[in-house]
């Protein structure tokens, strides 16, 4: 039998992988949506180093991670 040390540390790796396997799959999801919803190319932009829209796009990238964690400790 193992400690309880032990297995909350098990757990804790459980919960860790599982959350970045959520976050992989979810994260490019929400930004595929939100790309097919603005009506500008949001890369093309980028790569005309438009930096308006580059911040815009972190600060979109930051908020969909926030509303996932989220989701994932509630």
């Amino acid at each position: 039998m193992a400690s309880p040390a032990l297995e909350d540390i098990a757990m804790t790796l459980i919960y860790s992988v599982v959350a970045v396997l959520i976050m992989a799959f979810a994260l490019p999801m929400a930004f595929k949506i939100f790309d097919w919803i603005t009506p500008i190319d949001e890369w093309e932009e980028i790569k005309n180093k438009n930096m308006a829209v580059a911040m815009y796009v972190s600060a979109a990238f930051i908020s969909f991670a926030l509303v996932i964690v989220g989701v994932l400790i509630s």
